[in-house]
């Protein structure tokens, strides 16, 4: 009777572990496929803030090509207009150095 009850309590844990790690298993894949997606999800947002920069800074250029080719303040009314392109420019510039070159010329290709 002993030996029956040895192997039939063998047989459960062999059944608990291959339970156990089933879940295991599972729950790496749901936390694998969870940071695909949320990874997958910050560079479509980062595509889209790239592109409103992108879309910004042109303004920004033709504006300023605006007063070059007038040689006059007329069309600048403010000063603070032309800081803020200035700005937005080296900003662009910082984050083109923090991202890889291919990697931000796809952001602003629009193709991520």
């Amino acid at each position: 009777m002993r030996k029956i009850k040895i192997k039939i309590s063998a047989g459960k844990i062999v059944t608990c572990l291959c339970e156990l790690s089933i879940v295991v298993i599972g729950i790496a894949i749901m936390l694998s496929v969870n940071n695909w997606l949320t990874t997958r999800n910050e560079k479509k947002d980062m595509a889209l803030y790239l592109n409103a920069v992108k879309l910004e800074l042109e303004t920004n250029l033709a504006d300023l090509e605006m007063f070059k080719v007038s040689g006059s303040m007329r069309f600048v009314k403010d000063k603070e207009v032309l800081l803020s392109i200035r700005t937005a420019y080296f900003k662009l510039e910082m984050l083109k150095e923090t991202v890889s070159a291919g990697d931000f010329n796809s952001y602003m290709d629009g193709k991520i």
